[in-house]
């Protein structure tokens, strides 16, 4: 191989730049920016650092993408304890209405029709429901003995029982004592159906 000869002033710029590309190849920063910079004039080079995944940027991406992962899973385990929370409130403004009602004397099978009416209507207050089944099933008006919706208070009619004509003859003198005789009556009348059972 010929030999070239160079000056001293080129000899030092050679050496200087000789030294200056070992310093940036020894550090990953900039070893990785003249790698670029390679690249960029010779696409078609196959540059492992450059051509491969960057460690740094996969180490980040894995740790951003499990940031995001557990992000996602305590809002969803929010939303669940939030969703959790009303439907436990809902349930007790359920129950409580209903135990209202049984308060207020409302037979087992029309507590059945009102919770029939919230689950079919979509209504989440027993209250409402009571009163909409209310609306639809209104009360019977009081059927009168004998027939009649008038009772005549000043003189007896014939299709009155005896304790009522007992009460009109005594005038209220003898109250108290037809009271407890018809009382007593109706206790035996009472017992005898039950030992009839």
């Amino acid at each position: 191989m010929p030999t070239v000869e160079i000056d001293e002033l080129e000899f030092q710029q050679n050496k200087t730049l000789r030294d200056t590309i070992t310093k940036m190849m020894a550090n990953p920063k900039s070893k990785r920016k003249l790698l670029e910079a390679e690249k960029i004039l010779n696409p078609e080079k196959k540059i492992p650092e450059i051509d491969d995944p960057n460690p740094t940027e996969e180490a980040l991406k894995a740790q951003s993408k499990a940031f995001e992962d557990y992000k996602k899973e305590q809002e969803e385990r929010e939303a669940k304890r939030d969703t959790e929370d009303k439907i436990r409130s809902l349930k007790a403004q359920k129950d409580e209405g209903i135990s209202k009602l049984r308060r207020d004397g409302w037979m087992k099978e029309a507590i059945e029709e009102v919770e029939k009416i919230m689950d079919d209507k979509g209504i989440l207050d027993p209250e409402i429901a009571a009163a909409y089944y209310e609306k639809q099933h209104p009360p019977q008006d009081p059927i009168m003995p004998g027939g009649s919706s008038t009772f005549n208070f000043v003189e007896p009619t014939d299709n009155q029982d005896d304790f009522t004509k007992q009460l009109f003859a005594s005038k209220g003198d003898d109250m108290g004592s037809l009271a407890l005789r018809q009382a007593g009556k109706t206790l035996a009348e009472m017992r005898q159906q039950r030992a009839r059972r």
